[in-house]
């Protein structure tokens, strides 16, 4: 919370006059904050003469400007435009880096799984107040434990299709049977889920192997520089991650492409059995 009687000025140097800091060292400090969180031109103002997103961007400096051993934010990007969070996440990403080497701690909370892969770090995964999963965020992500950690940590959640593995074949509803991938040779005869990343689904083939899921469009999301495409694959819904701008209707039946080499498999209790090496 920031203090509302003092201008940005002085609410970024608060806590620096609390320590008794020589004031050119306060004043160094206050710039360079500032101007990392783009609130140079603002240091003038009140807290009430600001944006809901400044007024975020003035907490985060102040917490930054203590320079303190534990650093806690919750959210800390949440309020701001898309844009300025992008640019943001970057630069703070190397302040939190400098932070942890000269062993200060920093714990950020975060709902958006692709923040928490930005930001890199040991990361773990919470569900209803219990930690599912701890580790490099990098390896949550290619190594998911449980089904519930792959569906929170990853962002559009990722698919989980029920499949039956006979000889060697998989056979998922709505699909024509097809070989099992390497990394799944190992795997018992029998039921298994499936894991299935938006980006393991494509409208193009990549490589001769790759099975077609015969689909119905139900939505296409477009975000700029790439298509989520919703779709139906027998009873399951999947999510398809294309470059561009895509051109579906809604209802159109498309065939979908599945990159075998890069699926997960879980056991139907929802523990990871099987994934790619990397």
């Amino acid at each position: 919370m920031n203090y509302p009687s003092f201008t940005v000025r002085e609410n970024i140097a608060a806590p620096l006059r609390n320590a008794t800091l020589p004031v050119a060292e306060i004043e160094r400090r206050v710039r360079e904050v500032a101007a990392l969180l783009h609130l140079e031109d603002l240091l003038d103002r009140l807290p009430a003469q600001l944006s809901g997103g400044q007024q975020q961007r003035l907490a985060i400096a102040r917490a930054l400007a203590k320079d303190a051993g534990l650093l806690l934010l919750d959210e800390p990007l949440a309020n701001l435009d898309y844009k300025l969070r992008e640019e943001l996440r970057r630069e703070v990403r190397s302040l939190v880096a400098s932070r942890a080497s000269s062993g200060g701690v920093v714990i950020w909370a975060s709902s958006d799984p692709l923040e928490a892969l930005e930001l890199g770090g040991t990361v773990h995964v919470l569900h209803e107040g219990r930690v599912l999963q701890s580790g490099r965020a990098l390896d949550v992500w290619r190594q998911p434990a449980t089904e519930t950690v792959g569906a929170i940590f990853d962002d559009p959640p990722m698919t989980f299709l029920d499949a039956e593995l006979t000889a060697g074949v998989l056979r998922v509803d709505g699909v024509p049977a097809f070989p099992a991938p390497t990394h799944l040779s190992a795997l018992a005869p029998g039921r298994w889920r499936l894991g299935v990343r938006a980006d393991h689904l494509r409208t193009r083939r990549a490589s001769p192997g790759d099975p077609v899921f015969p689909a119905v469009v139900e939505l296409e999301e477009v975000t700029g520089s790439e298509t989520f495409l919703h779709a139906r694959v027998g009873r399951a819904a999947v999510v398809a991650r294309e470059p561009g701008v895509g051109a579906h209707r809604l209802g159109e039946r498309v065939e979908l492409f599945l990159r075998v080499d890069r699926i997960l498999a879980f056991m139907p209790g929802g523990a990871l059995a099987a994934a790619p090496a990397s």
